[in-house]
């Protein structure tokens, strides 16, 4: 994982298993957090889901994105989030979680 940290932004990084690359970044005067990554290219791909809580591995928020790749999350916390996105089918069948980034 790779970090990037500015006195306004704070960016993670990270490669996703079949989907590409996650990026998080949040703006610390409004707390909104901006998760995107690349599309997963199979074919049959209905959407996305956005899991995240406050300790790793340990997701107490799903949002289903749809065939979104790019979603805006509201933030009560400045830091201490850690995210994962999971792709699923037509048929309902959901990925693995990627791999994990933190902001």
């Amino acid at each position: 994982m790779s970090t990037i940290t500015s006195r306004r932004r704070f960016c993670a990084v990270i490669a996703l298993c079949g989907l590409g690359t996650l990026g998080v970044f949040r703006s610390h005067k409004n707390r909104v957090a901006t998760i995107s990554w690349e599309p997963n290219t199979e074919p049959d791909i209905a959407g996305y889901r956005i899991y995240y809580g406050t300790a790793p591995g340990n997701y107490s928020t799903k949002i289903d994105v749809g065939n979104k790749t790019t979603a805006l999350l509201n933030l009560k916390d400045q830091l201490g989030y850690y995210f994962a996105v999971t792709a699923y089918n037509s048929s309902g069948v959901e990925s693995n979680y990627s791999a994990e980034a933190v902001l």
